[in-house]
């Protein structure tokens, strides 16, 4: 089982429709194994059930509900690919998912290179482009050392940039500075 996953409020501006018409070009493409995870509540789960359904894909798109946080990594780690078609921002759950060492595709948005500067630590595609998002996500299903590459690069720049020690650490500075 190749196991994409998507964790966002249920809502359209999250993509996740784009994600669910991706996931059925993969498997015209002979992925016949990929299953997309939604975690995730909100108004718009009707209208992707329905999609879902309209595409032949109700059994391969499982809506997992809201989950507690600290529950998260282990889905994180379950998956080979976290997938985000977000119109808007990057979301915490990227920073989530590669510092549970899961390789990511976004869709190109806003802050993006914040968090992904490049392609060493994930794969973007096109905005709004269905096609590129589901040639992304197939290239990291395919090609197993891309995908543990970006994997560990991803964890690295997380841990190395992000962590809580060199929040704190900045925080510190900001506080103690002379003005």
């Amino acid at each position: 089982k190749n196991v994409l996953l998507s964790v966002a409020g249920l809502i359209k501006l999250k993509g996740h429709h784009l994600i669910i018409q991706a996931l059925k070009k993969i498997r015209e493409q002979g992925i016949n194994n990929a299953e997309l995870w939604i975690v995730g509540e909100g108004p718009y789960k009707k209208k992707l059930q329905e999609l879902a359904t309209n595409l032949g894909l109700s059994h391969n798109v499982k809506f997992l509900g809201g989950i507690e946080r600290e529950k998260l990594p282990k889905i994180y780690s379950h998956a080979d690919v976290f997938v985000l078609a977000n119109f808007q921002e990057i979301t915490p759950a990227v920073s989530e998912a590669l510092a549970c060492g899961t390789p990511v595709v976004v869709m190109e948005c806003g802050t993006r290179k914040f968090i992904i500067p490049n392609e060493e630590y994930g794969l973007v595609s096109k905005k709004f482009d269905v096609e590129d998002l589901a040639n992304k996500i197939m290239l990291l299903l395919k090609n197993s050392s891309l995908r543990q590459r970006i994997a560990q690069n991803g964890r690295k720049r997380i841990i190395r940039k992000f962590s809580i020690s060199i929040y704190a650490d900045h925080l510190y500075k900001a506080i103690t500075a002379k003005k």
